[in-house]
């Protein structure tokens, strides 16, 4: 398949998820290695959302470690 059925795949996978334009941007740049292949796709895409949310709670916890936050602060913080 050519580079531009890759990227089209991924847009049409991504066009029934909520956060679409998230989901295209996330795996786009993965399409060569996806080409048309499901397992793949859903495989890249666990992979991408795991190191998100491994970051994610790195940060979370430096944030709990800064002196002087009050509850409400990290409350907003972690909504935001």
């Amino acid at each position: 398949p050519s580079d531009n059925s890759n990227i089209e795949y991924i847009r049409t996978s991504c066009s029934g998820t909520i956060y679409r334009r998230l989901c295209y941007r996330s795996l786009s740049v993965y399409a060569a290695k996806i080409k048309s292949n499901p397992k793949t796709l859903a495989n890249t895409a666990l992979n991408i959302t795991l190191k998100a949310t491994k970051s994610t709670s790195r940060m979370m916890v430096k944030m709990s470690r800064i002196p002087g936050m009050i509850p409400r602060e990290t409350a907003g913080a972690v909504a935001d």
